[in-house]
């Protein structure tokens, strides 16, 4: 009887350990990305230097977002690798950072309000200006996706894809 009660705490103690090893696994996805904004693509400056050149509507790509914004994290590795692809940079800006200052968040949320049809700034917020002056932009990740509950599917990784490649190729025009 003794051995039946060992062998039986010994599945139930297994059973426990695969499911909080499971948990933590699903967990560590959901959560293990990194917000990485120092690589070839991205462009660090001031972000008063960025948002001059916003303002002036200068050609190019721009990305504004924080370390600690779940659609932030999905969404840069993403926007990297595509820069990466079509051989694009992208200005980036970190709107938490200690040298963004009230100001700068003014003219970015003047900027935002007028080319989006939000009222209030909202990120990861790239915007794409061409050569005419002309500006494209795009908010958050995908339709339907709360960075906070999920990561992408491979589907909204596709048409965020497409998203991000069209922005980088109207910047280029």
């Amino acid at each position: 009887m003794k051995k039946n009660l060992k062998v039986l705490i010994g599945i139930v103690m297994i059973i426990i350990i695969i499911c909080l090893g499971g948990y933590y696994l699903a967990k560590k996805q959901i959560t293990s990305e990194v917000y990485y904004d120092k690589t070839p693509q991205m462009i660090r400056e001031l972000p008063e230097v960025s948002l001059k050149k916003l303002s002036d509507k200068q050609q190019g790509l721009y990305y504004f977002g924080f370390p600690t914004c779940s659609w932030c994290l999905a969404l840069l590795p993403i926007f990297d690798e595509r820069l990466e692809k079509l051989n694009a940079k992208s200005l980036v800006v970190n709107t938490r950072a200690e040298d963004y200052t009230s100001q700068d968040d003014i003219l970015l949320e003047t900027f935002f309000i007028k080319y989006t049809a939000e009222k209030r700034l909202a990120v990861p917020f790239v915007v794409a200006i061409n050569s005419k002056a002309e500006v494209k932009t795009h908010i958050g990740t995908v339709e339907g996706h709360d960075a906070t509950k999920e990561k992408m599917t491979k589907k909204q990784v596709e048409t965020l894809h497409t998203i991000l490649d069209s922005l980088i190729l109207f910047s280029n025009k």
